[in-house]
């Protein structure tokens, strides 16, 4: 299962799912807002949550049950220091917005699609704050053989001469868990 577009664009709303909960909650706090647009954008967020996180489950439980490769790491970098950067940069200016104004949202919606874009076009999936809290741990590793890969894989510790059973879920992306020789 090679991921397509629409999976990564799942994965991208998975990593804002916290954002799109501080929306909802900004969104019932907004005393100025109309009820039916309260329930619209709850309604309308509740749902990409909810299939960005079903998606995303179904993605690394899929992953688990089918290996495609077996890996031996080389090197590997911890991508959780990212994360940080990546809520302060692209998730904690978005707060602030006024959910009342039709230009504050315009701009809103853009800002999410230029990111969006950017993260699906870069692979940026090691960015994601919501598999981390769901204790999955994203790394860049490099491969016996060279190749640079990011894995996704539950809070295993992995090192330096671990062997992984993989399942690739895009060009450059495995889901993983250690292989115990079993």
């Amino acid at each position: 299962m090679t991921l397509n577009k629409l999976a990564k664009i799942m994965l991208f709303f998975n990593s804002y799912s916290f954002f799109f909960i501080l929306i909802i909650l900004k969104t019932w706090a907004n005393k100025g807002m109309e009820l039916l647009i309260k329930i619209i954008f709850s309604l309308l967020f509740i749902f990409i949550i909810i299939i960005s996180l079903i998606f995303t489950l179904i993605i690394v439980i899929q992953a688990k049950a089918n290996v495609d490769t077996y890996l031996k790491i080389k090197k590997i970098e911890d991508s959780q220091v990212n994360i940080l950067g990546y809520i302060f940069s692209y998730i904690v200016p978005f707060i602030d917005l006024d959910l009342s104004n039709i230009y504050e949202l315009l701009i809103m919606a853009i800002l999410i699609y230029i990111i969006g874009y950017y993260y699906i076009k870069s692979n940026l999936f090691h960015l994601n704050p919501t598999l981390n809290m769901c204790s999955f741990k994203i790394s860049r590793i490099v491969t016996e053989d060279d190749k640079t890969i990011i894995i996704i894989y539950k809070n295993n510790e992995i090192n330096k001469n671990s062997k992984l059973k993989t399942k690739i879920i895009s060009k450059n992306i495995h889901v993983g868990v250690i292989d115990s020789g079993d």
